[in-house]
């Protein structure tokens, strides 16, 4: 955390929505294969007082080939309106658009997934992206997670 007015934003996996306390904080989630994974992704400004995440911001998280959302299962816990969207490759994405400025913290969007089904090991990496700006126009978000995800048999 910060209090010198700047914002540090970052975008990460976490057990817990919300949470800005690094213990919760992840970058890679296993899972076996063809089971329903729960995840919390989360936009966070680490930094308090001061600037804000514009309500003119995005978070983008972009699943990978193989893995299907169930888009029923998706929540956005404060700040945001969604959209999700399925690609012929299998690939999918949840586009949160802000419906007001983040003034600190973290917000998250929460969905179920169903991970592929594998005969070995298999890894396959979450974009999670930030895009936007600060209220004070001086700051671009450009916040980028890839995430691993594992998928056992």
């Amino acid at each position: 955390m910060d209090n010198g007015g700047n914002s540090y934003v970052n975008v990460y996996l976490s057990n817990v929505p919300h949470s800005t306390n690094s213990a919760y904080i992840k970058v890679n989630q296993t899972t076996g294969s063809g089971l329903v994974q729960q995840f919390n992704v989360v936009i966070a400004d680490f930094e308090i007082g001061g600037t804000q995440i514009d309500d003119s911001s995005k978070l983008i998280i972009n699943m990978p080939k193989g893995w299907t959302i169930d888009s029923d299962s998706i929540t956005g816990f404060g700040n945001f309106v969604w959209n999700y969207n399925s690609f012929i490759d299998t690939s999918s994405q949840i586009i949160a658009n802000f419906t007001s400025n983040l003034t600190d913290g973290g917000r998250t969007i929460q969905f179920d997934a169903t991970a592929p089904t594998v005969s070995h090991d298999q890894m396959y990496v979450m974009y999670i992206l930030a895009d936007g700006k600060t209220t004070d126009q001086d700051f671009s978000l450009s916040a980028l997670t890839e995430a691993v995800l594992k998928v056992t048999p």
